[in-house]
């Protein structure tokens, strides 16, 4: 774990003893293959633990600066790390970001149109495909997907507008949720 430079971290649920809450899972490269390096069950899934779980991995490891961590889209993770390693390159996980538009679909009543259309479950994809754009080409693609589909994708594109590229005010985007440097894979290649 000293000398790895690049983790990918993920907590998981359904596995753990009914007393914890989690369990976090770190991942290293190492030689060219991804080794996993530590398991920690945690009590819940709060900055406040993962802060202290991190305190205790420094105190493992403290020379050791990470260089890139690749984990999930889970806020009070992002949070922690952000704050205790600020020069580090975090991003969000393909797979965690494919899960949160199906996990939106879903919840939003859309499941049933995703697994009999093909038509809509194609345009969710190319929804999904936005991460291989080139980053400073996405919210065209996204504007692009936008004027081809109509009214029934409104709430999805809403959803993914405000979380994942930026709402449109003014000439000017906010701030989304999740920062396209963040979920973007082309610039991890």
């Amino acid at each position: 774990m000293e000398n790895a430079t690049e983790f990918f971290i993920d907590g998981t649920f359904k596995v753990v003893p009914e007393i914890f809450f989690q369990l976090f899972a770190i991942h290293a490269t190492y030689c060219d293959h991804v080794i996993p390096v530590a398991f920690i069950l945690l009590s819940s899934k709060t900055e406040q633990i993962y802060q202290q779980m991190v305190n205790e991995i420094i105190q493992l490891a403290p020379a050791r600066q990470p260089q890139r961590v690749m984990m999930d889209f889970e806020k009070a993770t992002i949070n922690v790390f952000n704050h205790i390693f600020p020069a580090v390159e975090l991003s969000g996980c393909y797979f965690h970001f494919c899960q949160n538009v199906l996990r939106f679909l879903q919840t939003h009543g859309f499941k049933q149109k995703y697994e009999t259309d093909v038509i809509f479950a194609d345009n969710m994809h190319k929804i999904c495909a936005l991460t291989f754009m080139e980053p400073t080409m996405v919210i065209d693609g996204f504007e692009l997907l936008c004027s081809n589909l109509d009214t029934d994708y409104h709430q999805v594109l809403d959803y993914i507008e405000d979380n994942y590229i930026g709402r449109l005010r003014r000439r000017t985007r906010r701030q989304p949720s999740y920062p396209i440097d963040f979920w973007n894979m082309v610039t991890r290649v």
